[in-house]
C-alpha cells in the first residue's frame, strides 16, 4: 500500500512544474493522514535527492507518533545525507528515547563523532542518575575509538560497578585506557 502511494505521489509530482513540486509535497504532508505521511516520508529520499524538503523532514521528526517518526528516521538515507550535525544528533537521541532500533538509522556509523559521543554519554549519565533503563541502542551510537581518556575511564568504571547493561561488556572489553 505504501509503495502504491509513493508511486502515485511520484506520478503526481512528475506532472507538476519543478517550482510547484516542493509546495505540493508540503501541502500533501500537511493534509495527509498518518499513513499518507508515512508513505511520503519513506519515499522522501527517492522523491527529493537534492534535500529541498529538509524542513518538511525536520517538521515530521517533531512528531510524537512513533510510526511517523520511524518513517523519517529509519531505513532511509535522507537524514544522513541532508541533515546538519545538530539535526542528525537530535534525530538519533529521539530514536533512542522512543526505543527504536538505532541499527536501522542508515548512515549512523559515518555520522558518529566526538560531539555525538558526548551527547550519548550525557544521555547515559542522565538515565543512570534517574535510575532509568539505559537505552539499548546507546552503544551503537558511540564511536569508542573517539572517546577521550576520561570518557573511557568513566565507561570502564561503570562497567566494573556493573551499572551498565550486559550488552555493553563486549564494547567495553575493547576499550584501552591509554
Amino acid at each position: 500500500m505504501q509503495l502504491t502511494r509513493a508511486l502515485l505521489l511520484a506520478q503526481v509530482l512528475g506532472q507538476q512544474p519543478a517550482a510547484e513540486q516542493l509546495p505540493l509535497l508540503r501541502q500533501l504532508f500537511l493534509w495527509g493522514d498518518d499513513q499518507e505521511k508515512i508513505a511520503l516520508l519513506k519515499a522522501l529520499d527517492w522523491l527529493d535527492s537534492q534535500g529541498a524538503c529538509v524542513e518538511l523532514a525536520l517538521q515530521a521528526g517533531r512528531t510524537s507518533n512513533s510510526q511517523v517518526f520511524a518513517a523519517v528516521a529509519l531505513d532511509t538515507l535522507y537524514p544522513s545525507r541532508h541533515y546538519d550535525d545538530r539535526a542528525f544528533h537530535q534525530l538519533v537521541l529521539k530514536a533512542l528515547g522512543m526505543g527504536l532500533d538505532v541499527r536501522r538509522l542508515l548512515g549512523l556509523t559515518q555520522r558518529r563523532s566526538v560531539s555525538l559521543n558526548q551527547l550519548a554519554l550525557d544521555l547515559l549519565a542522565e538515565q543512570l542518575a534517574a535510575e532509568r533503563t539505559v537505552s539499548a541502542g546507546l552503544p551503537r551510537v558511540i564511536d569508542f575509538d573517539l572517546l577521550s581518556p576520561a570518557q573511557r575511564q568513566r565507561l570502564v568504571g561503570l562497567g566494573r560497578q556493573q551499572r551498565l547493561p550486559p550488552e555493553w561488556h563486549d564494547d567495553l572489553a575493547h576499550i584501552s585506557l591509554n
